[in-house]
């Protein structure tokens, strides 16, 4: 998924690729010279593309690697193969839900789906390049008669490769349509993971690891965090803003609706006189607003992925907190 997906480790190179062969004056006189420098530029991005891909997946194997030997999980190693490090995250994710059902080995089931995926990349990749001889293409022209580029004739092709001209449009349709079953497997396994692990922003980890080719970098940063059970964790936040704020937006304990208190939040909330409007700040409040979100110093409570928050997960529907 990280070599092949929407946004893969394929698009950085073939992106600047593109920008080479549009202002570099890159320019070709025949027909034959075309097909070259485009079966060039697809070798190239491909290489550059497995490249970036291996220095990712070697960075999320040493991460595996250590949360999987604090788990006690065998086998370990398998975090730095390809495919096998989907299987190893879905096993230190632990139970998740799909569609209201519980689902123990999701990372086997995502494992299924991204070898299929990679698969079908892989042949239609394989076509493209297959049918890039220059024999195989007409030179398309304007009513000027100035050249506007090249397509393949189908009368041109050998009977063996005939069907390549049907099967890469089939294959590229199928492509489009698995890849959002993939993402959806991915957002599904990586949310777990990161409830886990990174409770303070899953969301934000899960966007690196499943929309972005950045898994391999996100799961080495969160190496470090023991796992943490994400509902209390949210519980406990919720505590904290409650105290901190003295229940402002929090109804019944002080919220707008509070009879008590003519629907104005008690005790220091932001019609406090004492301090001119504002809530009051606890000795642990940061601050930077988004400090305990980002980077910053929670509001009290070990933090997450810390040894005091070490307890088996508690895990719902996965997306529960938007």
């Amino acid at each position: 998924m990280e070599l092949f997906g929407y946004i893969g480790w394929i698009t950085v190179p073939e992106y600047i690729v593109n920008l080479v062969l549009r202002y570099g004056n890159i320019s070709a006189e025949t027909l034959a010279e075309s097909i070259a420098i485009e079966r060039l530029c697809y070798f190239i991005i491909l290489g550059v593309g497995l490249g970036l891909f291996f220095i990712g997946v070697i960075f999320g194997g040493l991460g595996l690697l250590k949360l999987a030997k604090r788990a006690g999980i065998k086998h370990a190693w398998i975090g730095f193969l390809p495919f096998g490090n989907t299987y190893l995250t879905g096993e230190l994710a632990g139970e998740t839900r799909i569609f209201g059902s519980r689902v123990k080995r999701i990372g086997l089931w995502t494992m299924v789906c991204e070898i299929v995926f990679v698969l079908l990349n892989i042949f239609g990749f394989t076509m493209e390049i297959c049918l890039m001889h220059p024999e195989y293409y007409v030179v398309q022209t304007n009513s000027a008669g100035q050249v506007t580029g090249y397509a393949i004739e189908t009368t041109y092709l050998p009977a063996s490769v005939r069907w390549m001209a049907t099967a890469t449009t089939v294959v590229y349709i199928v492509q489009v349509i698995f890849a959002l079953v993939v993402l959806y497997m991915f957002c599904t396994l990586f949310f777990a993971f990161y409830r886990k692990y990174y409770a303070r922003s899953p969301f934000l980890m899960t966007f690196l690891s499943s929309v972005l080719p950045g898994r391999g970098f996100a799961i080495f940063a969160v190496r470090n965090n023991a796992p943490v059970d994400y509902n209390a964790y949210m519980r406990r936040r919720m505590q904290q803003q409650q105290q901190q704020y003295g229940g402002y937006g929090y109804p019944p304990q002080g919220g707008y609706n509070n009879p008590q208190n003519g629907g104005y939040p008690p005790q220091g909330g932001y019609n406090n006189p004492q301090n001119g409007g504002y809530p009051p700040q606890s000795p642990n409040a940061p601050d930077e607003p988004f400090g305990g979100e980002f980077g910053g110093a929670p509001t009290g409570g070990a933090p997450s992925g810390s040894p005091a928050n070490n307890a088996p997960p508690t895990d719902d529907d996965p997306f529960s907190d938007f």
